[in-house]
């Protein structure tokens, strides 16, 4: 093989890895980087809600002039197991916000809500996280979807 062949067949080399290196950069940059959950979702979820988000929406809905709050325990309101949980009170209204599957801690939350406002809303916002709020006739839930990203 003469000189100006090998360089040839160098440069042939070089272009096909090029090539190469360039398609599968462009496969794989058209794949999602989100893919669909497999296996445990958990750490998954936990990153696509914001439980301060909400907080900090539902803080603002029970506001007051003096924003003396009261935050409760869930374990105060129920044996039921719940995971997570942010529980405020003060005189305007009430919200929680609970991280749990179990249906006696729900149904438990209900109760205390209810016990307060005839009128309290709930809703299964994402997953096993559930919202309650009393004071906020007729809250739209809409507004937390910003703390959600599917």
């Amino acid at each position: 093989m003469n000189k100006s062949k090998k360089i040839l067949t160098a440069i042939l080399i070089c272009t096909l890895i090029l090539v190469a290196f360039f398609v599968i950069k462009l496969y794989f940059a058209g794949k999602p980087i989100n893919e669909p959950c497999k296996y445990d979702c958990k750490e998954k979820t936990e990153q696509k809600f914001s439980q301060n988000c909400v907080s900090s929406k539902l803080g603002g809905v029970i506001a007051d002039l003096e924003n003396e709050i009261h935050y409760i325990d869930a374990r105060e309101l129920t044996n039921g197991k719940v995971e997570n949980w942010t529980i405020v009170k003060n005189k305007v209204g009430a919200y929680a916000i609970i991280k749990s599957n179990d249906g006696t801690a729900i149904e438990n939350l209900k109760d205390y809500f209810k016990s307060m406002d005839i009128n309290y809303q709930f809703k299964n916002i994402i997953d096993d996280w559930y919202v309650y709020i009393s004071g906020a006739e007729n809250y739209n839930f809409n507004e937390l979807e910003e703390c959600i990203k599917y």
